[in-house]
């Protein structure tokens, strides 16, 4: 037999439906084709490639009419059947076949057959897409522009629709790929489908934990479509708050800039919250003129509110403007509404008068809460911390307006827990004076009863006679 006997005899096996002998036949065919005869050999090629398919050895098909295609440019087929096998396959998820189809249906499909030609760059751009090659993707949506663009501007809505969809459904995945087909069909001057798709692939990102994904899509969104959005700015107060648990100061930034720029003015509180929240963050960054020009913002803005004046005296301390950070930090405990937010304060104050001279002269009685400052030296006992110890009783100001080293905020609190025995041995400044006025508190003089030894045979021990005298 020759190969247009087994051309005919694979036809006839193909129309009874036997394929695996059809294929067998045509391969046959091929075999003894003459090398001068190319328009055959694609012919049986083209044929085989149709059995391959029905029996589901798709990548084969495709493989047999590239080979069809480089014998003989010219063999004629079928658009609408590799455009069906092209469908087959993308709802298979298998979009490199797919991509294959729907090139051979555009090999085949009349110029000016409108519908089919934008239908099938349309088709051959999502499934380039899909298989990340972008480039020619793009290619293909900027035919199918030119042929077709009310098809594109379909294509570009189905997507973003579809890829909300998926968002909705937790798909994020699946949802980043259609808002990214979205991005590539939709026309540029579709602005606000464009800012759309970005804020939900900025979910989508977020969702995943790609963090900066997210924020590069955020801010695309902003750049697309500026302008205020409380939604907006509360969405990405929320994220800064995911990221600050996650301790990543370096997206923190962006995320609360964002939220800044599409905070609405009017919503001051709001405003002053997401300042709040980014002078934190360049706080824990060591950024401390950007953290004051933050702080000194939200302070206008809500200058009532304790946390902004401890946001600006956090700024001040971290430039080593101790005195200013003072100021702040005493209106900070003026505004302070809760008893963990008055500690919290109290606890900054401590620290800042040990590197003033003037201590905590300025924190008169008006801020000395009892309790608050009890709280403060047990804390300071706890945790042998003796020169806060020294800040409390010795810093000045106080329930009696004292002068540094007459007395201090804790002024009149109970001292009889304090280990004089351990102070006494430490190297805590204005010890003789600070000695005194704890026992003038209740400190014991013989000591703890855990104490071993008399407290005041320590100095004797050093030779320290001025403590003794005391």
């Amino acid at each position: 037999m020759d190969a247009l006997d087994y051309g005919r005899e694979g036809i006839l096996a193909q129309q009874a439906g036997a394929l695996d002998q059809a294929a067998v036949l045509f391969t046959h065919g091929i075999q003894v084709t003459p090398p001068g005869r190319p328009n055959l050999a694609s012919k049986l090629l083209k044929d085989r490639a149709d059995c391959y398919w029905e029996l589901q050895r798709k990548e084969e098909a495709c493989q047999d009419m590239k080979r069809a295609l480089e014998l003989f440019p010219g063999i004629k087929d079928e658009p609408d059947k590799w455009l069906r096998r092209g469908y087959q396959a993308k709802d298979g998820d298998n979009f490199s076949i797919a991509t294959q189809c729907f090139t051979y249906s555009l090999l085949y499909c009349p110029v000016k057959n409108v519908a089919l030609l934008s239908t099938l760059y349309a088709s051959r751009a999502e499934t380039n897409y899909r298989t990340k090659r972008i480039v020619e993707a793009r290619k293909d949506i900027a035919k199918c522009r030119k042929v077709d663009l009310a098809l594109v501007k379909q294509e570009g809505r189905r997507f973003k629709e579809k890829g909300i969809q998926l968002y909705q459904m937790h798909s994020y995945n699946k949802a980043i790929v259609s808002l990214g087909l979205a991005r590539e069909f939709l026309p540029r001057s579709m602005n606000e489908s464009h800012a759309q798709v970005q804020s939900y692939l900025a979910s989508c990102y977020f969702s995943l934990q790609q963090y900066p994904e997210a924020l590069e899509a955020g801010k695309e969104a902003y750049k697309i479509r500026p302008g205020r959005s409380q939604g907006e700015a509360r969405r990405w107060k929320e994220r800064g708050k995911q990221l600050f648990k996650e301790n990543k100061l370096d997206l923190l930034v962006s995320c609360y800039s964002l939220a800044i720029n599409y905070a609405p003015p009017s919503d001051r509180e709001l405003l002053a919250q997401l300042l709040c929240n980014r002078s934190l963050v360049h706080i824990r960054n060591k950024t401390f003129k950007v953290a004051l020009l933050d702080a000194e913002r939200c302070v206008k803005i809500s200058p009532s509110w304790s946390k902004a004046h401890y946001r600006l005296g956090s700024s001040l301390a971290g430039m080593k403007r101790y005195e200013d950070a003072m100021d702040s930090f005493a209106t900070a405990l003026e505004h302070a509404e809760t008893d963990e937010e008055k500690y919290d304060t109290l606890s900054q104050i401590i620290t800042i008068g040990s590197e003033l001279e003037d201590g905590t002269v300025n924190i008169g009685e008006e801020l000395c809460f009892s309790t608050i400052i009890q709280r403060a030296v047990d804390d300071a006992i706890s945790k042998q911390s003796w020169e806060r110890l020294r800040v409390l009783f010795l810093g000045g100001g106080g329930p009696f307006d004292a002068f540094p080293g007459d007395g201090g905020l804790a002024s009149g609190c109970d001292a009889s827990q304090v280990p004089l025995d351990l102070l006494i041995a430490s190297n805590v400044a204005e010890k003789s004076g600070l000695v005194s006025v704890l026992m003038e508190f209740g400190a014991r003089v013989g000591g703890l009863p855990s104490c071993e030894k008399p407290p005041l045979l320590v100095p004797w021990r050093q030779r320290n006679f001025q403590l003794l005298l005391s």
